[in-house]
């Protein structure tokens, strides 16, 4: 039921991308933690490195649809939307280089301590033991926003280009899972969303519990 769901996702005008998701997610699922690019990824699959790089970087399906059909599912699947948790939390994938889009020498949370790094913010339902990640976002530090030249390199599109503290995301993301239809009976975050009143203002602007 759930993949033909998602094969919408990626069939476009021409051909279905399908197969191309399977096989990065066999190479996600099959390759060690520590490397996980696509050239050793390609090692576990029927695909090759060229198909797979322009699958990730240059392909038009779109990652916002994958993530609301994962929500919505994921919502449905739990059950019991009322006593679900939207949960609000930042993670780091430290970098040895300068190219991955948003890397920075930036605190990572998962060292407790600065660090060359990405670092996303996330949202996830959880209901009793189980829970699943259903939305993410980017932050790109100051260095990047303010280096038109190198976002272009990296195929940042320009209105992504933009601003905005961790805070502010974690909010778009709580106003993108309600706008999907995602039900759940509260928000829960760690001290640095607690104590922003920016953040605990649009929650309860949105009608939800923090």
């Amino acid at each position: 039921m759930f993949l033909a769901d998602y094969q919408e996702v990626f069939k476009l005008k021409t051909h279905n991308l399908l197969p191309k998701a399977i096989h990065y997610l066999q190479g996600l699922f099959q390759s060690e933690r520590s490397k996980r690019n696509i050239e050793r990824m390609v090692e576990h699959t029927d695909s090759n490195y060229q198909s797979q790089q322009q699958f990730i970087s240059d392909s038009p399906w779109s990652s916002e649809e994958l993530m609301t059909r994962i929500g919505v599912n994921t919502n449905n699947l739990l059950g019991d939307k009322s006593n679900q948790a939207l949960s609000i939390d930042e993670s780091s994938n430290g970098k040895a280089g300068n190219h991955s889009v948003g890397v920075s020498h930036q605190y990572n949370g998962n060292k407790g301590k600065l660090d060359n790094c990405q670092t996303g913010v996330y949202a996830a339902l959880s209901l009793g033991n189980k829970v699943g990640i259903i939305r993410g976002k980017l932050f790109l530090p100051d260095e990047w926003i303010d280096d038109a030249d190198r976002c272009a390199k990296a195929g940042i599109p320009k209105d992504a280009i933009v601003k905005k503290t961790k805070t502010e995301l974690a909010i778009e993301l709580i106003a993108e899972a309600k706008k999907s239809g995602i039900e759940f009976g509260w928000v829960n975050a760690d001290g640095l969303y607690g104590n922003s009143y920016e953040f605990g203002k649009a929650i309860q602007e949105m009608g939800e519990y923090f």
